[in-house]
């Protein structure tokens, strides 16, 4: 019983000492004198202390303005088509920043005529807003017209709700590369 009190009392004085080293030289002062102040005739302002139940006003903060960030992609279901076979692509976007986008044109471009031949529309448009976080797409179906390599690039133009609104455009990093084949 004794060698566990004296472990404890050890431990107390040495945590005293580790404080007294610590913190001792603010607790002490520096060993000078305080200075007396000269005092003035002249009568100060009473200065106000705000009370626990008022709150203090803090500086406004800025909130920072939301970034037009998007990403986009090109997929293609398969890499090489036969002559007269239908090819899919899809592109997609997704809003990565903090503003709305909206009136989106999809568009394929690249090295990819007289090899493919678009069935629909060369423009695709989707005029709903796509709120951050969310994506959306469109979707081609051109025809194998030609023997060769095609490549191909998504593109996209889109109004950005910013003050006062823009409009931006993207293309793929992504190049997608399709060979068409003979029969």
């Amino acid at each position: 019983m004794w060698p566990v009190v004296g472990i404890g009392v050890f431990l107390c004085l040495a945590v005293l000492v580790v404080v007294a080293i610590k913190f001792g030289p603010d607790l002490l002062g520096d060993g000078e004198e305080p200075t007396a102040t000269p005092t003035s005739t002249a009568t100060k302002a009473p200065t106000e202390t705000p009370s626990p139940e008022t709150p203090t006003e803090l500086p406004p903060t800025e909130t920072p303005t939301p970034a037009f960030d998007a990403q986009i992609g090109i997929t293609l279901f398969t890499d090489t088509v036969r002559i007269g076979s239908p090819l899919t692509v899809t592109i997609t976007i997704t809003n990565t920043g903090g503003i709305p986008l909206s009136n989106l044109h999809y568009q394929l471009v690249g090295e990819w005529a007289p090899y493919l031949e678009l069935t629909a529309d060369e423009v695709v448009e989707h005029e709903g807003d796509i709120p951050p976080g969310t994506f959306d797409g469109a979707t081609f179906v051109l025809r194998a017209a030609q023997e060769g390599e095609a490549t191909l690039q998504a593109y996209v133009l889109m109004d950005v709700h910013t003050d006062p609104p823009s409009t931006e455009s993207l293309l793929s990093e992504e190049i997608a590369t399709i060979t068409i084949i003979t029969q």
